[in-house]
Parts: C-alpha cells; structure tokens; sequence
C-alpha cells in the first residue's frame, strides 16, 4: 500500500551533523508510522494553486559537506562503518540509472551505488535482516536478500545534481523498474542515514 510521510526531521539530526524515508514482506516501525506523502508548498501548478511536494515539508537543512558523515552502516562482520560522500561513492561501480519514481510520478535519472556492494563491504550477508532508518526516524525492516534481489540501489544525485533533502536527500533507496521492489513504497526509503543488521524485523506498525 502506498504510504505517507511527513519528512519531520528530529532527534536524528543531532546524531547526524545536517544529514543523513514504504511492504508486503518487510515492516516498518511503530515509532515512524507509515503515512501518505504530505501537501506540501513546492512551487505552483498553471492554475496558479501551491504544487504539492510528495516528500513532504521539511525543514531547512543544509547540504553535507565534504567531511560530515553521510551514512552509517553497522551489524556486519566489519564493525560500525560511517561514509562521507566520497568514501560512499567509493564502495561500489557508480550506476545511472533512468526509473519511473512513483512519488513525483516522472522518470528521473539517478546516479546510484548497489545496496549490494554496501552490505558486501559492511559484512551484511543476503540471510540477514536489515534496518534503514531515516532522518526522520522513519524505519523499513526486511531480508537484505528480498532488497539486493530487486537490485536495490542507494541514490546520491538525481539529473546531475546532488539530491536535495526536500526531494528525499541527500542518499535515498530506489529501485529499478520492473523488480518486485519497485512497487513497494514502503522500502523505497528517502533521507537515508543508517543501515543496521538486525536479528529480526521490527513488528508492523499498526493501522
């Protein structure tokens, strides 16, 4: 089911300097509960009425610089990992990608590193379960496998640029078209900051 989320940026943003979001198989947390994007103000439409901005309305936040830890990976065999974005684009072959993003329901170009090549490096096997936790705390849970089979990608530009946090930035999960990921929202989680290897998924949040 497609879901919302108001991008609501709190305690996370201590733990993370200015950085570093929906399934059939996975869950996602109680505490971030899943919600249809929001209305919010992103520009106007030809009638002269407010656009709305399926990310929601977040705060200003500025980019990350080149030192500021952009992603923090951890519950591998390799320890706690934390990535600026150079190091990030260093893990893995830099992907562009052409997809159909079902949030602003238009075809985007993506530069994109494979979740894959981040777990390999991390020591996060396909038979563990994984966390992505977002800025705003909101989390998807599932099998790493069920996402690396869907060719699951970790974006870190879109049309050229770096992606900016009302867009879902600066890193988001995307997925190719045609994988069975791709119609499930809830994983397509936006303002990555974490993944984490978990015994087991988090219970479902409630209705």
């Amino acid at each position: 089911m497609v879901t919302e989320r108001l991008l609501k940026v709190t305690i996370a943003l201590v733990a993370v300097v200015g950085l570093s979001a929906c399934s059939s198989t996975g869950t996602t947390s109680p505490s971030a509960q899943s919600a249809a994007p929001t209305t919010a103000a992103s520009g106007t439409t030809a009638s002269g009425t407010a656009a709305a901005n399926p990310y929601g309305s977040p705060p200003p936040v500025d980019p990350p610089g080149p030192t500021d830890t952009l992603l923090t990976v951890m519950g591998g065999t390799a320890g706690t990992l934390t990535y600026t974005l150079s190091q990030f684009e260093s893990l893995g072959t830099l992907q562009t990608v052409t997809i159909f993003e079902p949030f602003t329901k238009k075809t985007q170009t993506f530069k994109a590193i494979a979740l894959k090549d981040v777990l390999t490096a991390a020591g996060i096997t396909d038979s563990q379960y994984i966390d992505t936790l977002a800025l705003n705390n909101y989390k998807y849970d599932d099998l790493a496998g069920n996402l690396t089979a869907s060719d699951a990608l970790i974006a870190t530009e879109l049309d050229g640029q770096p992606i900016p946090i009302d867009q879902g930035g600066p890193i988001r999960l995307i997925f190719k078209d045609g994988t069975p990921m791709s119609t499930n929202l809830d994983a397509w989680n936006w303002s990555l900051m974490q993944i984490s290897a978990i015994p087991s998924p988090s219970p479902s949040a409630s209705a």
